[in-house]
């Protein structure tokens, strides 16, 4: 194999590399559990999305209800009870919530969102790799390539945190950081983490 050739297959497995690595996906990258605080088998609970935007936590709190059944945990929305322009205080929790039996409270809010940009360039060289080129030929080429009006890609990550709060402590008992890339809509982030948010709880032992 020539080096020419041997250039445009690294080429080639590299740009592999980099698109799978930069594909767009959701992952936990952090769970705690607080030992102090003895919570049971969660049969029945609450689900609080902080949002600004009602549909995007209707869905959310809609999605992980969906998601519990498939536990036996009976899950309510917490726009099924109070208006989504209603701030939940601790008077109007215990008006509305204080007597219908849950065990836990489940309340997830975005962390962190940044936006990467990064400027694509629009040329294309006709030579292969850079073994096809001499020093002018080289220098051309990239010359060229600055000069060349490009477009910008906008790349949006997220953060979630999800906590569990036990209703007779009042105290957080479970704690997780997720974490989504490429994020184009809002279902990239609820359609995968409701799924990983109940696993991990399931895993640690919250529910069955």
């Amino acid at each position: 194999m020539n080096i020419k050739r041997l250039l445009l297959l690294t080429t080639f497995l590299f740009s592999g590399i980099i698109f799978t690595s930069c594909s767009s996906g959701t992952k936990i990258i952090a769970t705690w559990k607080n030992e102090q605080v003895k919570i049971d088998k969660i049969n029945k609970i609450l689900l609080i999305g902080v949002s600004k935007d009602p549909w995007v936590r209707k869905m959310f709190e809609g999605e992980l209800k969906e998601e519990f059944a498939e536990y036996n945990v009976e899950a309510v929305s917490s726009l099924e009870i109070v208006s989504p322009d209603e701030k939940i205080t601790k008077e109007n929790f215990e008006l509305y919530f204080g007597n219908e039996g849950f065990d836990a409270v489940l309340v997830t809010r975005v962390v962190a969102e940044n936006v990467e940009k990064e400027r694509v360039y629009n040329y294309t060289p006709s030579y292969g790799l850079y073994g096809g080129y001499g020093f002018y030929g080289y220098y051309n080429y990239s010359y060229t390539y600055m000069n060349t009006p490009g477009y910008l890609v906008e790349t949006t990550n997220v953060n979630l945190e999800t906590n569990i709060f036990d209703v007779k402590s009042k105290q957080m008992a479970w704690s997780t950081i997720s974490e989504s890339f490429d994020v184009k809509k809002a279902s990239d982030v609820i359609d995968p983490i409701v799924q990983l948010i109940v696993t991990a709880m399931a895993d640690d032992g919250l529910i069955d």
